[in-house]
C-alpha cells in the first residue's frame, strides 16, 4: 500500500499535469480564446462566435463568423488580429483559485481522479503511515 506521502505526491504530479492542459487549451489559437471573439445568438439559430474587431465604428464595421463548428479554427489560428484572452499567469491563478474554494464535490466533478486520490487522504492521519494501518484492528 501506499503512504499518505506517495498519495500527496501522485497529487501534485496529477494536478501538475491537469495545469499544464488547462494552460495549453487556454493559449491555443482558437476562437474562445480570442480577445475579439464574442457568443451571439442569432434569432432563430444556435450560438456563434463573432470576430468584434473593428466593431467600435458600426458603420464600416463587418461582423465575421468566427465560430470552432464553423471552420474558425482555421481562421484563428491565421487571424493577423488574434489577441489571446487570458495570460498563462491568469489561467493559473484561476485554477489555483478553484483548488482554493472548490468542495470536493466540484473537483470530484472536474477532476475525478484526483478526487480518488484525495478521498483515500481522508482516513490518513499520519505522513508516513501506510494506508492499511488505519484500518480496524479485527482481522479475525
Amino acid at each position: 500500500m501506499k503512504t499518505p506521502r506517495e498519495i500527496r505526491h501522485k497529487i501534485k504530479q496529477a494536478k501538475y499535469r491537469h495545469l499544464k492542459r488547462a494552460i495549453r487549451n487556454g493559449l491555443s489559437r482558437k476562437p474562445c480564446n480570442c480577445y475579439y471573439n464574442r457568443v451571439v445568438r442569432p434569432p432563430n439559430q444556435p450560438n456563434m462566435g463573432v470576430c468584434m474587431k473593428g466593431a467600435q465604428d458600426l458603420s464600416t464595421w463587418k461582423g465575421v463568423v468566427c465560430d470552432e463548428n464553423m471552420g474558425g479554427l482555421g481562421k484563428a489560428s491565421d487571424c493577423p488580429f488574434f489577441k489571446e484572452k487570458r495570460t498563462k499567469e491568469e489561467i493559473t491563478q484561476k485554477f489555483e483559485d478553484f483548488f482554493n474554494d472548490a468542495d470536493f464535490i466540484e473537483v470530484a466533478k472536474e477532476y475525478p481522479d484526483l478526487a480518488a486520490l484525495m478521498w483515500v487522504l481522508t482516513d490518513s492521519d499520519d505522513d508516513d503511515t501506510p494506508m492499511t494501518e488505519n484500518i480496524s484492528e479485527e482481522k479475525d
